[in-house]
């Protein structure tokens, strides 16, 4: 496991009364217990990519830098149990327990939530590159601590930019079960989200950017459309996966998600060859109307 160290610099002489002391202690204390309050972010660099987490603002993922251009606008999870009541963030569970590890040419980010009731655990392996591309993939652990099963219905939601640009999303099938996202843009930018070890058939839906959060957060019960699988364009897109899963009585689940493997960014020598180009033929029509 990686190790953090924090080095404080002494002080140097700023305090001149035992008065003074005092009452920066109860500013710095005051200071330090609102830092703890506030959203427990994380900030994870592999190779050419730089992965940013929100762990208890309902946020998730919410940076994705690759070879500096950011590539996500934020993917999370959300369930309910039963059908009565609306979807939570799974960071409404408890407060995160994070743990940050290497291995190789990877690293590795464990976040989970606890209760009496549920336990869920996402497990990131991070993998950037050197060659404009990167990926990480997700496991996804249930845990039902009830002595009855549990009829929960847990969503994988994403909403990728791919850094701007009008983008188009094809949900793929293997066989009957919708198990793939694939998502291009006009700049060339491409992810691929694929499925594995998903159990029963899932639901998936494209939707306009912000419509199905909306949905997931708005306090009803959410059910995606089976047949929204496009291909749909726009310049802001945002998808969802449905699962229905029956977890046993103090028994796990665990599905694995394999999710943007990988990114390709235009080469920036590509993309100012293309800005040349334009620039240049904008040059030859201006004089050929001159002349």
């Amino acid at each position: 496991m990686e190790e953090k160290f924090v080095k404080i610099e002494p002080m140097k002489q700023l305090f001149t009364s035992a008065k003074i002391r005092s009452l920066c202690s109860v500013i710095f204390a005051l200071a330090f217990q609102a830092s703890m309050c506030q959203s427990h972010a994380d900030t994870v660099a592999n190779q050419n990519s730089v992965y940013t987490f929100d762990f208890t603002g309902g946020g998730g993922l919410t940076g994705w830098a690759v070879d500096g251009q950011n590539q996500v606008v934020n993917q999370w999870f959300y369930f309910r149990i039963g059908g009565g009541v609306g979807e939570q963030a799974i960071n409404a569970i408890s407060a995160p327990v994070v743990n940050i590890s290497s291995s190789g040419s990877q690293t590795n980010l464990t976040v989970g939530y606890t209760n009496a009731a549920l336990s869920v655990s996402i497990q990131y392996s991070l993998t950037g590159s050197n060659n404009n591309r990167s990926g990480y993939s997700e496991l996804v652990s249930v845990f039902n601590y009830t002595a009855t099963n549990m009829d929960l219905h847990f969503f994988d939601y994403s909403h990728f930019s791919l850094g701007g640009g009008n983008q188009t999303i094809r949900i793929g099938t293997a066989g009957p079960k919708p198990n793939a996202i694939n998502q291009t843009n006009s700049s060339g930018a491409f992810l691929v989200e694929t499925l594995s070890s998903i159990g029963s058939t899932p639901l998936a839906q494209i939707g306009a950017g912000g419509t199905l959060l909306a949905s997931l957060t708005d306090g009803s019960p959410t059910s995606l459309s089976p047949n929204i699988l496009g291909p749909q364009s726009g310049p802001d897109l945002e998808t969802a996966f449905e699962f229905d899963w029956s977890v046993a009585a103090n028994a796990a689940t665990g599905k694995s998600i394999s999710t943007a493997g990988p990114i390709i960014v235009p080469e920036p020598s590509a993309l100012a060859l293309i800005v040349l180009g334009l620039g240049a033929l904008g040059l030859r029509r201006k004089r050929q109307s001159q002349t």
